[in-house]
């Protein structure tokens, strides 16, 4: 078959390589003096220059890496050292035109995070009021208060990042049974 200009020959099968189970590649075609000569040539850098390199930036890399540490640190320390907060509130009974407390119900203070899950319990007084003391605010935790009024339940979120949040007011209601 002739070439034309724009087409190359196909190579001869004795330049054709197969795989085999010693990982055989095929070989590169081989190029003219003139091509080889144009092109870039690439030299690795001599040992002693990467070994400097190293020398200079392992100590900046460290110090990047103490700093973050420390940013760290002092992000978990000021956490920690956030003054305890009270988280109190009310339990009424809505059902009615004039709201009335709820005594004697369990109160569960919910304490989440993407890997744990805690609950601290109160039980309301005669006014229906309930009281979690001494809580330490974290910024990983997700707060939230519920209560369980003739079998539902009723529930608040709660928002402790700015220290002690205002009174908490959770309305129940009556339940309703259809007869039908």
């Amino acid at each position: 078959m002739p070439t034309t200009p724009t087409q190359r020959p196909a190579l001869p099968p004795s330049r054709w390589s197969t795989l085999s189970t010693n990982r055989r590649t095929a070989r590169p075609p081989t190029r003219s003096t003139a091509a080889t000569a144009a092109l870039p040539t690439i030299t690795a850098p001599p040992l002693a220059a990467l070994c400097a390199l190293i020398a200079i930036t392992a100590p900046l890399l460290t110090a990047a890496t103490l700093l973050l540490a420390a940013t760290a640190l002092t992000a978990a320390q000021a956490a920690a050292q956030q003054p305890p907060v009270t988280i109190s509130g009310r339990i009424l009974n809505a059902t009615a035109a004039a709201s009335s407390p709820v005594p004697g119900l369990p109160v569960t203070l919910h304490m989440q995070t993407a890997e744990t899950q805690d609950s601290v319990s109160a039980i309301a007084d005669a006014q229906g009021r309930f009281q979690f003391a001494d809580i330490t605010p974290d910024p990983a935790v997700t707060y939230a208060v519920s209560v369980r009024y003739q079998d539902a339940l009723y529930g608040a979120q709660i928002n402790l990042r700015q220290g002690s949040p205002p009174a908490i007011t959770i309305n129940v209601y009556e339940a309703a049974y259809d007869l039908d």
